[in-house]
């Protein structure tokens, strides 16, 4: 039977290598811009966190590219560290299960730039996934020759485009000549960042899935109610008593991470939190142990972890409820993933018992009352 992303004319070597991540069936995100991105379109897209943003654009970019050809034809601007590494980790997963020969390196500010000089020698890479400050000055080096390059992708473009990045966005896209390909990605872009975008275009295709629930057909949805002084409390409950557990634990307030993280710690739980204004070493070893299983609870803010992918995620537990039924589908779509089970447990007031039955309306999903803490 032939597989659901070979309609979308991925060939069988890249079907192949997402059989092997266990994955079958295609996103809407990739059923709707694989096809555009093979036609050369700029494009802008958002869906929400966990639908397969990356795969859309990584899919079709890496068949089409020229194997034979040792010049530079891809860059994949990312704003953040993390998010750098965790797209250069899913092209090399899928470079290495397809068989395709192409190279990819990752060009950052944090690593020693006579380094990546060598590296660059030495590899060719054909893809550079990179943040634009150390972009730029390896292109004004004239270590990185960007006539070559053939497609340009803005993963969580937004973010990209803001007050704080746009210069240099638009200076990295500047060294390219106008018939590249252009698009943008991301969970989510305003109409003002649209228009932003729509400037640096030619006709783009704009796609806009909302609340793709695909993203949730794995997780169970679930809550405890309790009264606001006892919130940690069965947070630590739900530690001591689920198996296997491994949990990004969310509240709303980045200033209250640390707090929260130190008395967890104090009643011996193996848990670090990510702070956005961190040094990148701090947030590099919390990020590498809560991977490497070292710890099992990771808190975070939905500014904290944005971007961030973990695989084996088996609960999300949100001590506040989120903002909105989007940040509700962005913190959820980090468990049960690639065909794996999930679950995510709200844990609520009397009170905010209210907005989660909004989200179950918005949603079309069921969150239950657990009466008693799943073993």
């Amino acid at each position: 039977m032939p597989s659901i992303f070979s309609k979308l004319n991925i060939n069988d070597n890249l079907v192949n290598a997402l059989n092997i991540e266990k994955i079958s069936t295609p996103t809407s995100i990739q059923e709707q811009a694989i096809p555009f991105i093979f036609e050369n379109k700029d494009i802008i897209a958002s869906s929400d966190t966990g639908t397969g943003k990356t795969l859309a654009y990584l899919l079709p970019i890496l068949q089409r590219l020229d194997e034979n050809s040792k010049a530079l034809q891809v860059v994949i601007l990312a704003p953040t560290y993390e998010l750098v590494i965790q797209i250069q980790k899913q092209i090399e997963s899928l470079i290495k299960n397809s068989g395709i020969e192409i190279t990819a390196q990752p060009i950052l500010g944090s690593v020693h730039i006579k380094r990546q000089i060598e590296n660059l020698k030495k590899k060719k890479p054909q893809i550079i996934v990179a943040s634009t400050g150390r972009l730029l000055e390896l292109i004004s080096r004239k270590r990185i020759k960007m006539h070559t390059v053939k497609t340009i992708i803005l993963d969580e473009a937004d973010k990209l485009i803001d007050a704080n990045n746009m210069v240099q966005t638009k200076a990295v896209i500047k060294t390219t000549m106008k018939d590249r390909q252009l698009m943008a990605f991301s969970a989510t872009i305003p109409n003002s960042s649209i228009d932003k975008l729509t400037q640096m275009m030619k006709e783009p295709k704009v796609i806009q899935i909302e609340d793709d629930m695909i993203s949730t057909l794995n997780i169970s949805h679930e809550y405890i109610v309790c009264d606001p002084r006892d919130k940690i409390k069965v947070l630590r409950n739900l530690a001591a008593n689920i198996k296997n557990l491994k949990a990004i634990v969310f509240i709303n307030r980045s200033d209250e991470l640390e707090v929260l993280a130190d008395k967890l710690k104090y009643h011996n739980l193996k848990v670090d939190c990510i702070h956005g204004s961190w040094e990148k070493a701090e947030r590099e070893k919390a990020i590498r142990d809560f991977r490497n299983n070292k710890i099992n609870l990771l808190v975070a803010s939905d500014i904290a972890a944005r971007g961030l992918d973990f695989k084996g995620v088996t609960h999300i537990i949100s001590i506040d409820v989120p903002e909105d039924s989007k940040n509700y589908t962005h913190r959820a779509g980090r468990t049960g993933r690639a065909g794996e089970k999930g679950t995510s447990i709200s844990i609520v007031t009397e009170y905010e018992v209210q907005f989660l039955q909004k989200f179950e309306r918005k949603l079309q999903i069921s969150i239950k009352l657990v009466d008693k803490l799943a073993t």
